[in-house]
C-alpha cells in the first residue's frame, strides 16, 4: 500500500508542477489565467476575454519559442504577468489589440525580449509604449 502511495504522489507531483506546455495555450478566464503554472511554452500563447484583469500569475512564463503572444480584448491595465520572459527565437510575434483599459506596456523585459513582429492596435489608453525601443531584433512594429 505504501508503495502504490508513493507512486501516485510522485505521478501527481510531476503532473501538478510541470514545466513546459508544448503546444498552443488559449487563455480565455481569468480562473484560467490565475491556476497558470508553466515556467516555458514551446508554441503559441493568447490570453483573451473581457473577465481578464489581472495576469499578474503568468510571473513563472519565461519561455515562450516558436510561437507568438496575443493578448487580445481584456480588461487589463497592465502587461506585469509577462515581465519574466525570455524568447529564445525572433520568430515570434507580440500582438496587443482591443484592450480598451490598457495603459502601458513597459513591464516587458525589453533587455531580454525579442521579438520579430510587434503589433500594438486599438488601445485606447495605452500612453506608455517606451520600452518597446529597446527590444531586440525588431523587424515590424505597427502601432495604431
Amino acid at each position: 500500500m505504501r508503495k502504490i502511495f508513493t507512486i501516485l504522489f510522485i505521478a501527481f507531483s510531476f503532473v501538478s508542477f510541470a514545466q513546459t506546455y508544448n503546444g498552443n495555450l488559449v487563455l480565455t478566464s481569468q480562473a484560467q489565467v490565475d491556476t497558470f503554472r508553466y515556467k516555458k511554452i514551446s508554441g503559441n500563447l493568447t490570453i483573451k476575454g473581457l473577465s481578464i484583469n489581472n495576469i499578474d500569475s503568468l510571473y513563472k512564463l519565461d519561455t515562450i519559442s516558436n510561437g507568438w503572444i496575443t493578448i487580445d480584448s481584456t480588461n487589463l491595465t497592465n502587461l506585469y504577468g509577462l515581465r519574466n520572459i525570455k524568447t529564445n527565437t525572433s520568430q515570434n510575434t507580440l500582438t496587443v489589440t482591443n484592450n480598451p483599459i490598457l495603459n502601458n506596456v513597459s513591464s516587458l523585459n525589453v533587455y531580454v525580449f525579442s521579438v520579430n513582429r510587434i503589433s500594438i492596435i486599438n488601445n485606447a489608453t495605452l500612453n506608455n509604449i517606451d520600452s518597446l525601443f529597446y527590444i531586440n531584433n525588431i523587424v515590424w512594429l505597427n502601432i495604431y
